[in-house]
């Protein structure tokens, strides 16, 4: 390792933790303030820029914990998992993954589930949204063959999200409450937490993101699409008796009109 290597990764390594790189410290000219008072310095800023960060990425689950424990929160995972980008809009990515194994959140098991969900809303914010609309001239022209080898293509930009609770309801009132402050209500009154969700984060048409419930069989659906299989397929085994859940062919058509609706089917191919 080059001399310049070396001191990148000192200087890199005493940005987190002091006292780790005595030898970084002797490179460094003494003034009114010692070598390690310097990094000190430097250091606060660093780990303060990116609590920074990790909160305007993270705001909702700020809310949750609090301040004070956010920032703790922030400091260990800054700590811990050093940042690989330039840009430090994109820290953050493995804190959901960090806080499952934090022993102060097991009574609070609910938000990394929170966490990752707004991790998902934070990396479609400023995406530009791909809009096209579905072929329902092309697609009306498909024969019964033809259709037995429909795959529906989904929104490019399309997340699907399930949690053991109701985490997105809960980012959705966390949401509007820190986005419209004049409602002043209790934004978890009546909420109950205790429930599975699922639903999708997505692009829309005004480049704002959307997260959405939805029932568990267009939930079913998506995770079918995004397989790459056949909607035949799906069909064959939704109505099929003896099967785990029964669905009729109405109900199939309502949903996937409601998801051609939606913009998050938004083409299709047939198989080969």
């Amino acid at each position: 390792m080059s001399d310049l290597a070396q001191i990148q990764q000192n200087f890199a390594q005493a940005l987190t933790e002091s006292g780790t790189a005595p030898q970084l410290t002797q490179q460094i000219e003494a003034g009114v303030f010692s070598a390690e008072q310097k990094l000190q310095i430097y250091r606060n800023n660093f780990i303060m820029s990116l609590t920074d960060a990790l909160q305007a990425t993270y705001p909702v689950l700020a809310v949750m914990v609090g301040d004070i424990y956010f920032a703790q929160l922030a400091k260990a995972f800054i700590r811990q998992i050093p940042v690989q980008q330039p840009c430090i809009s994109h820290f953050g990515d493995q804190l959901p993954q960090f806080m499952r194994g934090l022993e102060s959140l097991e009574e609070h098991p609910y938000l990394p589930d929170l966490a990752q969900l707004e991790w998902y809303y934070s990396c479609q914010i400023n995406r530009m949204p791909i809009m096209s609309q579905f072929p329902f001239t092309d697609f009306s022209k498909l024969d019964s063959t033809a259709q037995e080898h429909v795959v529906f293509t989904l929104n490019p930009s399309l997340v699907l999200f399930q949690s053991e609770w109701a985490v997105i309801e809960l980012f959705q009132r966390i949401k509007r409450h820190l986005t419209e402050p004049e409602h002043a209500t209790d934004p978890l009154q009546g909420f109950i937490l205790e429930q599975p969700q699922c639903g999708w984060i997505k692009g829309s048409a005004m480049a704002e993101v959307e997260v959405q419930t939805c029932q568990p069989l267009l939930f079913k659906i998506l995770q079918h699409c995004q397989q790459g299989l056949p909607f035949s397929q799906f069909s064959q085994d939704a109505t099929q008796q003896g099967g785990p859940e029964i669905y009729s062919v109405e109900q199939l058509q309502m949903a996937l009109q409601q998801l051609i609706a939606s913009s998050v089917i938004t083409s299709y191919h047939l198989a080969t």
